[in-house]
């Protein structure tokens, strides 16, 4: 392993004095064109609202790597967690241990907030052979849904509540049942933001407190992903399960949008499919890696 002292780069906290380089990093690597300083710099602004952090890599002036993570607190099963949102290192500086000294560098400081585990979700093999490297192993294989709505029925019993927004969090005491791809702070933040500027597309965004008798929950349309928080003792009740999200489904078909994506636990995928109107048109699976701090 590359010791710190003979590293040819040095790893620190970024500041918005390095959105362009960062965009240039991003640029250059893919190229992203549509990467830009000013999108860097909301990006800060959407981890600032989620109390998350940036790390790059430079040498000297120079961008070569970005880490992107966020602390949560939630519910068991989750509890205490760092979660990687993004990390990404430039295409012509691989191979000089810089992904890896980004992940432990982002662990460690998870580790002196008090915080219990380190989790991802890799992107890719060559990303999961980076988070093997520093102890994280695979926790758990979930399924990412692509799904058809046609003719979702409204859902009997389920009433609305009131409308959230930016300044609430579900997740603190709620079970992110339906949707937990990365802590639920980041798609919020970042969704209630871009809707809060104005950006195109974030318009009917929407957060749904709701209840059926005596259970409450929050149905969250993030513009293009469907979550579903409920109280923890309904974390795995098909019943309640099934009918917020047709609800939720229902909310975004008078959209008139005829898809939705959907992050979902195997235990409740077919619980998702079997929701009156709503079709899988493709899916994949995800995998979540974690380590003990």
């Amino acid at each position: 392993m590359t010791t710190r002292a003979a590293r040819p780069f040095e790893v620190r906290q970024a500041t918005r004095k390095d959105a362009e380089t960062i965009a240039k990093m991003f640029q250059e690597s893919w190229p992203i064109a549509w990467e830009t300083a000013e999108k860097v710099r909301m990006q800060f602004d959407i981890l600032d609202l989620a109390q998350g952090q940036v790390l790059v890599a430079a040498i000297g002036d120079k961008v070569v790597g970005h880490c992107e993570f966020i602390p949560s607190m939630e519910p068991p099963p989750y509890g205490n967690y760092g979660c990687v949102e993004v990390l990404e290192v430039h295409r012509g500086y691989r191979r000089m241990g810089i992904g890896t000294a980004l992940v432990e560098q982002a662990m460690d400081i998870c580790r002196k907030a008090g915080l219990e585990r380190f989790e991802t979700v890799p992107q890719d093999e060559r990303s999961e052979a980076l988070y093997a490297k520093v102890g994280m192993r695979t926790i758990e294989r979930f399924l990412s849904l692509s799904l058809a709505l046609r003719e979702v029925p409204p859902v009997n019993g389920v009433v609305l509540k009131g409308e959230l927004g930016l300044k609430e969090r579900p997740w603190e005491t709620m079970h992110h049942a339906i949707g937990h791809r990365f802590c639920a702070s980041y798609p919020w933040s970042s969704a209630f933001h871009r809707k809060s500027v104005g950006l195109k597309g974030y318009e009917n965004v929407f957060a749904h407190h709701i209840a059926r008798r005596e259970t409450e929950g929050v149905v969250f349309f993030d513009r293009a992903y469907l979550h579903i928080f409920v109280q923890p003792q309904e974390m795995m009740d098909e019943d309640v399960i099934c009918a917020f999200f047709q609800y939720g489904a229902f909310q975004i078909l008078k959209q008139k949008r005829a898809s939705v994506y959907v992050n979902v636990p195997f235990a409740l995928a077919d619980v998702v499919r079997a929701v009156p109107g709503v079709f899988q048109s493709e899916g994949h699976f995800l995998y979540r890696m974690s380590t003990d701090l």
